[in-house]
């Protein structure tokens, strides 16, 4: 097993301010035995690999050092359930509610990309690509105004409030585009195409369509009682 596997798991430790002698305990080896994990001396069995990953809340990819995100992004149909359930006010701020937002958007953001990419249409495939450009671009600035970081001409060299107008405009820009798309350009999105292609992605785009759904529907109700 690589270095990359010793170092994260004695950074993950360290990080969380945790003792080999506590670390140990949990997953069921010597302290000893531990310590040859974490400085190279020993390679741990898959089990332990799993273990520690759970442990520290990471997928067993980064533990391993084959990638640098650490949450695990399988599709588990149970997070997603709870995100469309009504109680979501409480489960805000957690750990749990962060991580399946993360994997709903990224799962959704990889279907939609696909989705564009089978159109074969260079037209389409920019066009959404730009679109989610200038939306990262947009909320990633507006986090750093709140940071009071926006001034940063190395990251931002259009002045504000300029970029606000020309990112909603472009963005608009780019649905007009895509709204004058052939429609024979698009595969056929059915119930039946979308859960045989897209297994592990479909329970994010459901959720995801919930959620913004729930919300809009709300703005609308809000709207009408004024």
């Amino acid at each position: 097993m690589s270095e990359i596997f010793a170092n994260t798991l004695s950074a993950l430790r360290q990080e969380q301010k945790l003792s080999q002698r506590v670390v140990s305990k949990e997953l069921g080896v010597s302290q000893a035995v531990l310590s040859h994990y974490e400085n190279g001396v020993r390679e741990p069995g898959l089990d332990f690999v799993v273990r520690a990953a759970e442990y520290y809340h990471v997928s067993t990819d980064y533990l391993l050092g084959r990638t640098m995100m650490r949450e695990d992004f399988a599709v588990v149909p149970q997070e997603f359930t709870r995100l469309q359930s009504e109680n979501e006010q409480e489960q805000k701020g957690t750990r749990e509610f962060y991580i399946a937002q993360k994997k709903m958007i990224l799962h959704s953001l990889g279907m939609i990309f696909d989705i564009a990419n089978q159109t074969n249409s260079l037209h389409i495939i920019s066009n959404v690509s730009m679109y989610f450009n200038v939306a990262i671009y947009k909320m990633f600035r507006l986090i750093c105004k709140l940071a009071g970081v926006e001034g940063n001409q190395e990251l931002f060299n259009l002045p504000a409030p300029v970029w606000e107008d020309l990112s909603s405009a472009e963005m608009q820009l780019c649905e007009m585009r895509i709204r004058a798309s052939k429609k024979d350009e698009i595969p056929p999105i059915t119930g039946e195409y979308l859960q045989t292609k897209y297994a592990d992605q479909i329970h994010s785009m459901l959720a995801t369509v919930h959620v913004a759904g729930r919300r809009l529907r709300s703005l609308l109700r809000k709207n009408k009682e004024i």
